[in-house]
């Protein structure tokens, strides 16, 4: 997103609406622009709906309108969204960085969801690329650390 090449999309074959209340509605205005260019296609529809014709490629499995609800939400704890001009840098990638952050927890691989070994070892690689691999954006931990003893107390040798 930060690159600024564009983020690719994948259109869906039926659009999603959500209605929106007057608070989120405020806060779609303020960055449906940044969400156009940030891999969706959302555009209105009525006076305080929404419709999702198209969400970043990388996320094409998640709930289009959750997505869409919890960026709004994260958003919304922006201190000085109201000051900021969409022009604006600081604006713009703070927008994008939750934006990433909802998109990203939404597309995580989830619990018991079977994996191959490239796909394990990618994984790995790309989470160690990252500028904090330890917690997710939220700050919820990635990798725990054990020591011997916790080990054996949980295999019961202690």
């Amino acid at each position: 997103m930060a690159s600024g090449t564009g983020v690719p999309s994948q259109g869906m074959l039926i659009p999603v609406t959500v209605e929106l209340d007057a608070q989120k509605k405020a806060i779609a205005e303020s960055i449906l622009e940044h969400l156009n260019e940030n891999g969706f296609d959302v555009e209105w529809f009525g006076a305080s709906d929404l419709v999702i014709r198209a969400v970043p490629a990388l996320a094409k499995e998640i709930d289009p309108a959750r997505v869409i609800e919890e960026i709004l939400e994260e958003v919304s704890h922006l201190d000085d969204l109201e000051s900021m001009r969409p022009q604006e840098k600081k604006h713009l990638s703070r927008v994008q960085e939750k934006i990433a952050i909802a998109v990203s927890c939404r597309a995580a691989i989830k619990i018991n969801m079977p994996l191959t070994e490239e796909k394990m070892q990618w994984l790995l690689d790309e989470l160690f690329r990252c500028e904090n691999p330890y917690t997710c954006p939220h700050g919820r931990p990635i990798v725990l650390r054990l020591g011997i003893e916790e080990i054996l107390k949980g295999f019961k040798r202690l």
